[in-house]
């Protein structure tokens, strides 16, 4: 059974939790909010950036924006260039497109079907995975996320989620 994708990427990857996530928000905020408000609505109780790392400017880049800002960046960049989850639009502006807010709602029926989906969401903390399922209780099944996710770090792990997954069916 292939792992589920929402804009050609792998659901249960770093990347892909964030671009579900921006979905779910960009969705939450009339469906074409501005990149700060976006983010703002990430930041507060969503999205799992409660390490150091994500805290830190990414490596080589000359500004200061923390690491998890410019990844949710780089996530909407994907989306609009390569998988158009999300529309261009003026620029600041991060709209989706009907098709993606189908493809959202897809994703969370999925994530609905089976209590072990939603656990696996490692990015995103409790307040989400009650937005996504509003009886969603925190417990031990909860998949932990791993301390470094980064590719640029030398500890860089993952889970196997493909494992999990299976052993859930």
């Amino acid at each position: 059974m292939p792992l589920p994708k929402i804009c050609r990427v792998t659901l249960y990857s770093p990347r892909g939790h964030r671009i579900f996530m921006l979905l779910a928000a960009c969705r939450e905020l009339g469906g074409s909010p501005a990149k700060q408000d976006c983010l703002i609505f990430l930041e507060n109780g969503w999205f799992n950036k409660d390490l150091s790392e994500d805290l830190q400017a990414c490596p080589g880049q000359t500004g200061h924006e923390p690491r998890w800002k410019t990844l949710f960046a780089f996530a909407r960049q994907d989306a609009v260039n390569d998988h158009e989850c999300i529309l261009s639009g003026d620029k600041g502006y991060w709209p989706i497109s009907l098709c993606r807010k189908q493809e959202f709602e897809k994703h969370k029926r999925y994530l609905l079907e089976d209590d072990l989906r939603l656990r696996l969401m490692f990015m995103a903390k409790p307040r989400f995975k009650s937005y996504i399922n509003p009886s969603y209780q925190p417990n031990e099944l909860d998949l932990q996320r791993p301390a470094p996710i980064y590719q640029d770090d030398q500890r860089y792990v993952h889970h196997d989620i493909r494992r999990l997954l299976l052993q859930s069916l």
